[in-house]
């Protein structure tokens, strides 16, 4: 077992298990023992999937890891191009999902570690002479965030697509099961906001998912950052005036806004860097704007799958689903897990196309040899899960007791077929 060491960043994980394989039984019933653990996410890995995750997502964020007990793992060195991607799709992971998400749950001592951990990131990666002043320890949230956006554009607007499209993705029809929130947002956004934003989306977490959405506001390259920042708080206490069956019942991600310029969106998104790759996937035919130009239509032609998302994606859903073993996941976010990423990455392991229809998918995982990956199919059909008005958001303790095994089972299968 590897322990996270002193220099480990925030988001890193607490400890690394790594495990011969087993039955999924077995894993399950480890996996729910762990759920006394601390809040803080442990990985408990075979060693297929610990290469995979290591190479792919996460092994720099173990660093100065304390080998607890156990042999060496002997894992090898990541190359400095491997290395720097990594490092960018994390700071994208940060900035984009982690920081708003703190700022929206008030969390402000996380929030001024994850503030600190992606502009010490953003510091390595670019021209340190380009970015703007680094706040004080004693800054506030809004000083924080103004930096740190900063930063992020610098950065990121200078990752551009290895090849551009020559032709825009069309935008996508509004979807209806989306405007019990939508229409209240609307409604009676202020006109200030209005004229401030190029764009207003709710983006798709990733392919699969259903109800796990970002609000992002675009500003343009040239907004002032302080003012940048305060949008963000701006746009929050509007959505906390929606109706609270509204704002939490409609989606599981949509309470922390995120704030970007346009350059640094482009940079994030055109070259598939945000922490799950297939988010760009479905941004191209799930993306709602609501309001001004669709500024992401250029952004995301090219190839539907770029080089890698695949891996990428499995390695981020590893990590995702040793969050949902832990005591702080839902039932909401284990069921997209469970009923929509993995099941759509296995498809598309399997050489399916990333258009095709989630029933479908469903239908074919019942209709599988394989026990634990038919109860996941037969479980979706039978169930609500994609209704925001059917969102569950207690503890998944009895929903991992019946089907933690064939969670597992989803894992182990995609890694065993990307091998």
């Amino acid at each position: 077992m590897l322990v996270a060491g002193p220099g480990a960043p925030p988001d890193a994980p607490l400890a690394l298990v790594v495990h011969d394989a087993a039955s999924p039984e077995r894993r399950a019933d480890f996996l729910a023992a762990l759920r006394k653990r601390p809040t803080a996410t442990v990985l408990a890995l075979t060693p297929a999937e610990l290469q995979l995750w290591w190479a792919t997502s996460g092994g720099h964020r173990m660093r100065c890891a304390e080998l607890a007990w156990g042999d060496e793992l002997g894992l090898p060195a990541l190359s400095p191009a491997l290395s720097r991607m990594q490092a960018l799709r994390r700071s994208c992971g940060l900035f984009l999902e982690d920081l708003p998400t703190a700022a929206a749950e008030a969390r402000w001592e996380a929030f001024s570690a994850l503030a600190c951990a992606a502009r010490d990131l953003l510091e390595e990666l670019g021209p340190a002479s380009r970015l703007p002043p680094r706040s004080s320890l004693d800054s506030g949230p809004r000083e924080l965030l103004a930096s740190t956006l900063g930063a992020f554009h610098v950065v990121l607007g200078a990752e551009l697509p290895a090849e551009p499209g020559e032709l825009a993705v069309p935008t996508p029809e509004p979807d209806a099961i989306l405007s019990p929130l939508t229409e209240p947002l609307l409604a009676d956004l202020a006109r200030p906001l209005e004229d401030w934003l190029e764009a207003l989306y709710l983006l798709p977490a990733s392919v699969g998912t259903r109800l796990s959405w970002r609000l992002v506001a675009v500003v343009p390259d040239e907004a002032a950052l302080h003012e940048a920042a305060g949008l963000r708080w701006r746009l929050h206490q509007h959505l906390a005036m929606l109706p609270d069956e509204v704002r939490r019942g409609a989606s599981v991600g949509c309470e922390g806004p995120a704030v970007v310029t346009r350059a640094a969106l482009h940079g994030a998104l055109g070259t598939g860097l945000v922490r799950r790759p297939l988010q760009r996937t479905a941004a191209r035919s799930r993306r709602q704007l609501l309001l001004g130009e669709d500024v992401l239509s250029e952004t995301l032609a090219g190839p539907v799958l770029l080089e890698g998302a695949l891996r990428q994606e499995a390695a981020q859903l590893i990590a995702a689903t040793a969050e949902a073993w832990g005591r702080g996941s839902s039932v909401a976010g284990t069921l997209e897990l469970l009923f929509g990423a993995w099941p759509v990455l296995l498809h598309l392991v399997r050489g399916g196309g990333v258009e095709d229809a989630l029933e479908g998918i469903h239908e074919d995982l019942a209709g599988s040899s394989d026990p634990g990956l038919a109860a996941v199919g037969s479980a979706a059909l039978s169930s609500s899960w994609g209704d925001p008005l059917a969102v569950d958001r207690g503890r998944p303790t009895e929903l991992l007791r019946s089907l933690g095994p064939s969670l597992v089972r989803l894992q182990e299968t995609c890694i065993e077929e990307l091998d």
